[in-house]
């Protein structure tokens, strides 16, 4: 998973995705990634990620994520 759109002046990234394997660490097994980010300042920010392999940039990307978030004072 990454991020594709964010303004970073109202929800910043605290820190990279953490990744946890769920079940047997088998290649091709599902896992959870964490992103943890920090309230900035008030306002609006549509926050957009896909998932998509890094080197398939030229693809769709196999799913994707997105929602609004509201920082208020």
């Amino acid at each position: 998973w990454s991020i594709v759109t964010n303004d970073e002046a109202v929800l910043r990234p605290t820190d990279e995705p953490t990744y946890a394997i769920e079940g047997e660490p088998l290649p091709g097994a599902g896992g959870r990634v964490t992103f943890t980010f920090t309230a900035v300042s008030a306002g609006e920010v549509s926050l957009q990620l896909i998932n998509a392999r890094p080197a398939e940039t030229a693809v769709e990307a196999a799913e994707t994520f997105a929602l609004l978030v509201r920082v208020t004072d």
